[in-house]
């Protein structure tokens, strides 16, 4: 390779592939400049999103947020996964990377008119079901018996299911 950086010797094989005009295109978006890529996306988006996309785990932190800028600037939303992945709390980027892929989720949902996630609370304890003992049958509301007026009554088993229970 001779010294030269590893991006630079890509860019020329793939210029040599036919590719070149997409790998300047590349290179340009993350200088800022966004222009030729937003053109080659109209044929190209796949790959394109796609190549940004992978370019959120770069090592160098700058090329990561370039890349989750590009993504809100060329309306990316099909990477819309790969940036809440990276936004995450539990997610190993970097800090700025972190920050960059909120504000493009921002950007790209606030474009898209895509609902967000919802914020919910943690649920009250008062709210939860709490368990209940075992209900005893109320025996004031049994009829009362022919046989004493003054008696409590005592439940009655119906014979059908004294039939069933058998000989004891």
């Amino acid at each position: 390779m001779g010294g030269r950086p590893l991006c630079d010797v890509a860019a020329q094989a793939l210029d040599e592939l036919g590719e070149g005009k997409l790998a300047q295109a590349f290179k340009a978006a993350l200088a800022g400049e966004v222009g030729a890529l937003k053109e080659l996306s109209a044929v190209r988006r796949r790959e394109i999103v796609g190549g940004l996309t992978r370019l959120l785990d770069a090592r160098r932190v700058a090329a990561a947020v370039r890349a989750a800028e590009t993504l809100a600037e060329l309306d990316g939303v099909e990477a819309l996964p790969e940036l809440r992945s990276k936004a995450s709390v539990f997610s190993r980027s970097d800090g700025e990377v972190k920050e960059a892929c909120r504000e493009a989720i921002s950007r790209l949902e606030t474009r898209a008119g895509l609902p967000r996630a919802a914020q919910t609370p943690a649920p009250s304890v008062e709210t939860l079901l709490r368990p209940v003992g075992e209900p005893e049958p109320e025996i004031d509301t049994l009829p009362r018996t022919a046989e004493g007026e003054g008696e409590t009554p005592t439940p009655r088993v119906p014979r059908t299911a004294e039939k069933l229970a058998g000989p004891n």
